[in-house]
């Protein structure tokens, strides 16, 4: 009951904020133009900021420590395999591929929603797999999401978005912070501080940009974000949870594995689609319902766990 609690305690807030954009667009404090230069600072500066801390400090070695093997390969190869599914869904619905869809469907909000209910539900004993996923999850993640955003088209289209993903701002700073953390240099301390003021710019500010762009009657009649919803809370983490219990991994690791394909979809997928000119209005779409329909997806993923280990 406890980690139900949490997980309620880590939602609401997320919808206080979302509400408040919501808001503040309906009494003209903000608009179109406030939101798209918002995006970009995120994108730019308080994500890279965030990305490039959250590597350098991870312990990259970790990775590859035969405990841990095990699990970052299983997490990597479903992450793979969600995503061409999604692509294939979106080629099959939208007749092309619709990055906002693509995403929404397989990216997860996991350190913020997930790393919270793990932390909650076995403390000190979470750390290690919380950490280790996330050292690959982040750029695995960042990179195929670049991948289905980019819009460059034209005959060079191949070669302008590999250029488009070597400048991306995220990938600079995962590279710039797996450097790092291999070498293991030493961050100044004001440098980390004013690293982790940065970031912490970036969640509010986009769910602030989500609650602009909530409009109850398109959410209401938009079909791609309930197939999206749905592979995401329902399909993904049915699949993820049946092959664990297959592959015999322990509970920890099992609903480790569930917040990852279970949480609900990132917040930085409306950012990314908002900065690189995307369907921003149906990735806040799925950000939104994801993560209310999320807490009852929690709890009956959890119980079930619960039940079977």
């Amino acid at each position: 009951m406890t980690h139900i609690l949490s997980a309620i305690e880590v939602v609401i807030p997320i919808f206080i904020i979302i509400y408040l954009g919501y808001i503040l667009k309906l009494k003209h404090i903000i608009d179109e133009s406030f939101v798209t230069i918002a995006m970009k600072i995120v994108f730019t500066i308080a994500l890279p900021s965030l990305l490039f801390l959250k590597v350098s400090q991870s312990e990259f070695s970790k990775l590859f420590h035969p405990d841990n093997m095990k699990l970052v390969l299983y997490m990597f190869i479903l992450i793979m395999f969600m995503f061409l599914f999604a692509v294939l869904a979106s080629k099959i619905y939208f007749k092309r591929i619709e990055g906002a869809f693509i995403q929404g469907a397989f990216r997860s909000n996991y350190i913020l929603i997930g790393g919270a209910i793990l932390m909650s539900m076995f403390g000190d004993q979470a750390t290690e797999p919380l950490a280790v996923s996330t050292v690959m999850v982040i750029p695995v993640f960042n990179i195929l999401a670049i991948l289905v955003l980019n819009q460059t088209s034209g005959p060079n289209k191949y070669k302008d978005a590999l250029i488009k993903i070597i400048k991306n701002p995220l990938i600079l700073a995962i590279v710039a912070g797996l450097i790092v953390s291999i070498l293991k240099w030493d961050i100044p301390n004001s440098f980390k501080q004013t690293l982790s003021m940065l970031g912490a710019v970036g969640t509010p500010l986009g769910l602030i940009g989500i609650g602009s762009y909530l409009n109850l009657k398109e959410l209401r009649s938009s079909i791609p974000t309930y197939i999206a919803v749905f592979l995401k809370l329902i399909v993904f983490p049915l699949i993820a949870i049946t092959g664990a219990y297959i592959f015999k991994f322990n509970y920890i690791e099992t609903v480790t594995i569930f917040m990852l394909f279970g949480s609900p979809s990132a917040i930085r997928s409306f950012i990314m689609a908002k900065a690189m000119n995307n369907n921003a209005a149906l990735a806040a779409n799925i950000v939104i319902l994801t993560t209310a329909c999320s807490l009852i997806t929690y709890i009956i993923g959890l119980s079930v766990l619960g039940y079977l280990y």
